[in-house]
């Protein structure tokens, strides 16, 4: 009868430990998932930023592109500008 008691007690320590181990195994497995998920979070955040951050850079590289285009057209027309005083210039010289 002792015998019995010692494998009951025995075999209940063995099933403690391992419910024990499963549930130390499903806490650990819990917290990895929690630190993916605030990892994965802390990411889209990032990501978010860098988008934001593109179309910031976006919007300047158009106004640049557009100010170039503004600056290109008023030295075009003064350099037109200039050739037709030359021009002008040349003309009245010749007919003095």
């Amino acid at each position: 009868m002792r015998s019995r008691r010692v494998v009951h007690i025995v075999s209940l320590f063995r099933c403690n430990w391992i419910l024990y181990t499963h549930f130390t195994t499903l806490f650990i497995a819990d917290r990895l998932i929690l630190n993916f998920f605030h990892t994965m979070i802390g990411m889209i955040v990032l990501l978010q930023q860098a988008k934001a951050d593109v179309a910031d850079l976006e919007r300047q590289l158009a106004s640049a592109r557009k100010q170039l285009e503004e600056e290109t057209l008023a030295k075009v027309e003064l350099e037109n500008r200039v050739q037709s005083l030359k021009v002008s210039e040349h003309f009245i010289f010749l007919q003095s």
